[in-house]
C-alpha cells in the first residue's frame, strides 16, 4: 500500500514537486484488490472520495502562492500512505 507515479513503481510515496501558483492535476487509481483509497491534501482543503479497486479519478488544485511542502495522504491508510508536495 503506496502512492507511485505511473511507470514508476520503485519512488514509493515520491515527493511531487511543483511551481507556486501552479495548476496541478492528480490522478488516482486504485490498484489494491478488496482496499478502498482515497488521496487528501489537509493543508489545502483538496480531497477525493474513496475509489475501490480499479476504479480511478483525478483532483485538480491550484498549488499555494508561497513556498512550502504539504503532506498528502490516503485518509484510510496514512500511516503507511502519505507523502510530500514541495512547492517551489
Amino acid at each position: 500500500m503506496a502512492f507511485h507515479l505511473e511507470g514508476d513503481p520503485l519512488n514509493v510515496n515520491p515527493t511531487l514537486e511543483v511551481r507556486a501558483g501552479e495548476r496541478v492535476r492528480v490522478v488516482v487509481r486504485n490498484e489494491d484488490r478488496g482496499l478502498m483509497h482515497d488521496f487528501a491534501v489537509p493543508a489545502l482543503e483538496v480531497g477525493l472520495s474513496p475509489l475501490r479497486w480499479n476504479e480511478s479519478d483525478d483532483v485538480i488544485f491550484d498549488a499555494p502562492d508561497e513556498p512550502g511542502t504539504y503532506e498528502y495522504i490516503c485518509r484510510p491508510h496514512q500511516l503507511m500512505m502519505r507523502g510530500t508536495i514541495r512547492v517551489h
